[in-house]
């Protein structure tokens, strides 16, 4: 008759299997989250250089917008800006030097009448700022978002006036953000306005 009551020999783990266990789960815990860490903290530059290219970008449009409806182009340097280096038209144009400003001020229609609009780099908070008729100053770019330059220069009403006012406008910025200081984003556009010179009121 079998004996179903025999105790079997039951074996469990020993010290140094539990150690060596927790071991190589600590290890392969750090790498995951390491991991993790590493592919979140890319997706947040990416995210900040996305934010970033279509902040500019609208902007620059903006002014690039107002500026084909205007005239009377006035370009002053206030903020002493980076905007040293001059413009040098190469052939098959004159090769002429064109000095840059950081803050351009013109004249456009406005319903029945006309306003004065002023874009400028504002040195203190980094932003690109406008103004229109007099009233306060208002950055257009985000708070995420450190201007390092903005500059204009006038390319083409300097050599002839018949011909439309032509500028030059130079950005450059990166994400407000200690780790993309070196990710420097360069945009670069050329305006000409509808209004001839001889035309303008």
């Amino acid at each position: 008759m079998k004996d179903f009551n025999t105790q079997k020999n039951i074996r469990g783990f020993t010290v140094v299997e539990l150690v060596v266990a927790i071991g190589v789960f600590t290890v392969a815990t750090g790498l995951i989250a390491g991991a993790f860490i590493q592919a979140l903290r890319s997706q947040q530059m990416t995210n900040s250089l996305m934010v970033l290219n279509s902040n500019m970008s609208l902007v620059l449009e903006q002014i690039a917008r107002e500026m084909r409806t205007g005239y009377n182009f006035s370009l002053n340097s206030v903020n002493g800006s980076g905007c040293t280096q001059d413009f040098i038209r190469k052939p098959p144009y004159p090769n002429i030097t064109i000095p840059r400003f950081d803050s351009i001020t013109f004249i456009r229609p406005r319903g029945n009448g006309t306003s004065t609009v002023t874009y400028t780099w504002n040195n203190t908070t980094h932003s690109i700022d406008r103004s229109e008729s007099g009233e306060p100053f208002e950055p257009l770019t985000a708070s995420n978002v450190f201007v390092d330059e903005l500059c204009f220069a006038e390319t083409e009403n300097v050599i002839n006036s018949n011909f439309p006012w032509r500028i030059l406008i130079t950005l450059a910025a990166h994400p407000n953000n200690r780790e993309l200081t070196q990710n420097i984003l360069h945009l670069q556009t050329v305006v000409s306005a509808r209004i001839l010179p001889v035309e303008a009121p």
